[in-house]
């Protein structure tokens, strides 16, 4: 292009005036920074203008958009409320469920405790143990009955054995043992195998026998002076065992009672008992001579014990063994066999005297009776 069309096209080109009426082109510097700076804040001006010009209806929406907003907000947080009572509905639901329908080891008895007697009298609170001495604190686990042999003492411990105390020295020292030698109360004892001596007494007619029910083993018969032990009735006998408590022996020594105070839950499910409630004890007769062992009651509460009376001569019911109650303000109950027996039943709290006919039950008229209501003892 030649420099007349060069000059024509820049003659054509359009110029910018500035609000004042200069062109952009006739500014120097310092004039054309400060015509920008102008003229940006007259646009801002303006727009400010129109935005405060909005017309109702568009301040409206924008305000229904806010509340829309805010309501959105609230049926979320409302969701997630309902959510969390959904879950917690549903597990409720899912534990009602597993109670209603979950096996259940136990069958509770409904029981309706009596009337508690007044504290008066022979139930008075007194303090006679509190100038007990301890023994053996410590050093022996679990006995829970008591053999005297001159200056010792038998008793049975929590790892299946037969231990001998010397008086004097309160030393322990191991006698019998029921269990195989690795017996101890490690994470490997089993006491169905390792067994758990209760109850404890010495045959009348023979002083060295010591004669045992074992919870788990059964009936054993100890020989002191020979320190052995054979089993009289264990699981295999078809008498069972299921949980033998305590025992004891007429004076002639032909009878053995044992008292078993569940047939339904061994020692170690003792919770469960005490949790149903059922009467699933029973009273079981041994005849040392013949071997035979019978049921002679059943259907007891959790006979914890029993003892004979020491009457010389045998006293028979006509018919078969019946209970009888002999104490009203205590819960215990007396069975009268070969030898009158009284099985307690529940727990006792405090001493009663013996009945009126006292000399049919075994024991001197208006003599006072402590029994010891876990294994009882005349």
């Amino acid at each position: 292009a030649s420099k007349s069309e060069l000059r024509d096209r820049r003659a054509k080109k359009p110029s910018f005036i500035t609000p004042g009426g200069s062109r952009l082109s006739d500014l120097d510097d310092d004039d054309l920074v400060e015509t920008l700076r102008s003229t940006a804040g007259a646009l801002a001006s303006r727009g400010g203008r129109n935005k405060k010009a909005s017309s109702p209806d568009d301040r409206q929406k924008k305000k229904g958009g806010k509340e829309d907003s805010g309501r959105v907000g609230v049926l979320f947080k409302l969701t997630v409320c309902q959510h969390f009572m959904l879950l917690f509905a549903m597990l409720a639901f899912g534990f009602v469920a597993m109670l209603l329908f979950m096996p259940n080891p136990i069958d509770p008895v409904a029981y309706q405790l009596p009337p508690q007697p007044p504290a008066v009298g022979p139930l008075a609170a007194n303090d006679r143990l509190a100038a007990a001495r301890k023994l053996l604190v410590g050093a022996v686990r679990g006995p829970e009955s008591f053999v005297f042999v001159g200056e010792h003492l038998f008793t049975g411990t929590l790892d299946g054995r037969i231990v001998r105390v010397h008086l004097a020295s309160e030393q322990p020292e191991l006698w019998v043992r029921f269990g195989p030698a690795n017996c101890s109360l490690q994470k490997s004892f089993s006491p169905i195998r390792c067994g758990r001596p209760l109850g404890l007494r010495r045959h009348p007619s023979n002083r060295s026998r010591l004669l045992v029910a074992d919870a788990y083993l059964g009936l054993i018969d100890v020989n002191l002076d020979k320190r052995q032990f054979q089993s009289i009735i264990d699981r295999s006998n078809p008498i069972g065992v299921t949980f033998f408590d305590d025992l004891d022996v007429t004076p002639d020594g032909e009878l053995v009672f044992i008292s078993e105070a569940s047939t339904r839950y061994p020692l170690h499910q003792l919770m469960h008992q005490m949790l149903e409630g059922s009467s699933n004890g029973r009273l079981i007769m041994m005849n040392m001579t013949s071997g035979h062992a019978a049921t002679v009651l059943e259907g007891l509460s959790f006979p914890n014990g029993g003892s004979c009376t020491r009457t010389a001569s045998p006293y028979w019911w006509p018919r078969r063994p019946a209970l009888k109650s002999f104490a009203t303000i205590l819960p215990a109950q007396w069975l009268a066999r070969r030898g009158h027996l009284r099985t307690i039943c529940h727990w006792g709290r405090t001493i009663f005297d013996c009945p009126r006919t006292a000399s049919t039950c075994g024991c001197p008229a208006a003599s006072p009776v402590w029994p010891d209501f876990a294994a009882a003892r005349i």
